[in-house]
């Protein structure tokens, strides 16, 4: 499976982590994190070449 839109994928996620926090102050803390794996052979899928994107956002109010 080849990811066309994984550039612009990134690009825009980046974007979104840039920008500041509209809350006006409500916000007390936030965390991002954005994760590309890229192999083979791992336990579940042998042989294989697996590519996975993770976002995670979390926030404190």
């Amino acid at each position: 499976m080849k990811f066309k839109l994984a550039p612009f994928s990134l690009a825009l996620a980046g974007s979104l982590l840039a920008a500041p926090a509209f809350a006006d102050g409500m916000l007390h803390w936030q965390n991002n994190s954005l994760t590309y794996l890229y192999g083979q052979n791992f336990k579940v899928d042998d042989g294989e070449i697996q590519q996975t994107v993770t976002f995670e956002h979390a926030s404190g109010w």
